[in-house]
């Protein structure tokens, strides 16, 4: 069945919790579901295909209006008497999907993935090598919500000018890049594309690992604040090893922390 003729659709979006995410009055019923969740997505800096709405009927087709559904015809005041038109007023549930915070991808299509947990002293630092991590410098005080990003030592040689990585983010972010040396920033062609791209140098402490036990440790570090989007890394083009990740996140403020070690 179709809605009455409503001239506007006053439209409530909450999450499970109950908290309204999205309120609006001036809806139609040719107004589109991707535009509503567009709004919430706005609102609460998530990414649209991670975001359903709920009615009490069913999931509402993202392809869909909400003309094509049948909002309960409860008064809402607003419509001109005799008119036959009503304004009538809809409560949503926000869905959120189950994906990851983050989903890491090698351009190589050499093993990555995502590890729950900042690494120990004594953990591996790539899938392809035996390396172990010294210390974590500023990175061993990570909050419990830090994940690492593991991933093949082989990558290393990707060209400064290409991809090397991309990480997907579902919310916000802070990502930070540990080259381990200057050479590596300065000789790399790393010092050009991190400062087209928008990365500044950061105050965090680097790392040690046993590839370079008393030497390449300690930073560069640089950092960048990303929004829920897809990052591009550029290639390591070094000859001794590339850097590795972490990631982390609070679930309130939807905000991740990322840091990318180099060995």
């Amino acid at each position: 069945p179709q809605p009455p003729a409503a001239a506007h659709v006053h439209v409530r979006v909450r999450t499970l919790s109950g908290r309204l995410v999205l309120e609006d009055a001036s809806a139609q019923p040719s107004t589109p579901v991707e535009a509503l969740i567009a709004g919430v997505c706005a609102n609460i800096g998530a990414r649209q295909d991670t975001v359903q709405l709920r009615a009490s009927t069913g999931i509402l087709m993202r392809n869909s209006c909400l003309g094509d559904y049948a909002p309960p015809a409860i008064p809402d005041g607003g419509g001109a008497e005799g008119s036959g038109e009503h304004l009538v007023a809809w409560d949503l549930t926000l869905l959120r999907l189950g994906r990851p915070p983050v989903d890491a991808s090698a351009s190589s299509k050499r093993p990555i993935r995502v590890v729950d947990a900042v690494p120990g002293v004594g953990a591996l630092c790539h899938l392809d090598r035996e390396y172990r991590f010294l210390s974590l410098g500023d990175f061993a005080n990570s909050p419990d919500t830090m994940r690492y990003i593991m991933a093949s030592n082989d990558d290393k040689r990707t060209p400064a000018s290409e991809v090397m990585w991309t990480l997907d983010f579902q919310v916000g972010a802070t990502v930070y890049l540990d080259f381990g040396h200057p050479s590596r920033v300065q000789r790399t062609g790393a010092a050009e594309w991190l400062e087209r791209n928008g990365w500044s140098p950061s105050r965090m402490r680097g790392t040690r690992t046993s590839y370079s036990p008393t030497g390449h440790a300690k930073g560069p570090v640089f950092e960048k604040k990303v929004d829920c989007s897809r990052v591009e890394l550029m290639g390591s083009n070094c000859s001794e090893s590339t850097y590795l990740a972490l990631s982390g996140y609070t679930c309130d403020a939807c905000e991740f922390q990322v840091a990318l070690l180099a060995v």
